[in-house]
């Protein structure tokens, strides 16, 4: 079981992935992250930026039917004792 899920909703937005999620891992520390992408059709590369950027983070593709559809999506895929939606745009400091 993972300490902490973190989901990302992405539609369009990869640019904002390589930060947001360098910035995620660097900061870990010792806790089990789940890192989730759910990406929301996007037509922009993001999966294929993930995927090869990223092999520790997953990408869950879901259908855009919105932003709180597209975070159910990446939860209910996780096993975390605890979840942290989180918007792309966000670095950790």
């Amino acid at each position: 079981m993972h300490d902490l899920a973190i989901i990302i909703v992405s539609t369009n937005e990869g640019h904002w992935l390589r930060p947001c999620l360098s910035s995620i891992l660097a900061r870990a520390g010792d806790l089990a992250l789940d890192v989730v992408v759910a990406d929301n059709q996007s037509t922009d590369g993001t999966r294929e930026l993930v995927e090869h950027e990223f092999p520790a983070v997953r990408v869950v593709s879901c259908e855009n039917r919105g932003f709180a559809h597209a975070n159910n999506r990446g939860l209910m895929t996780s096993d975390a004792r605890y979840a942290l939606f989180l918007n792309p745009d966000t670095e950790i400091l």
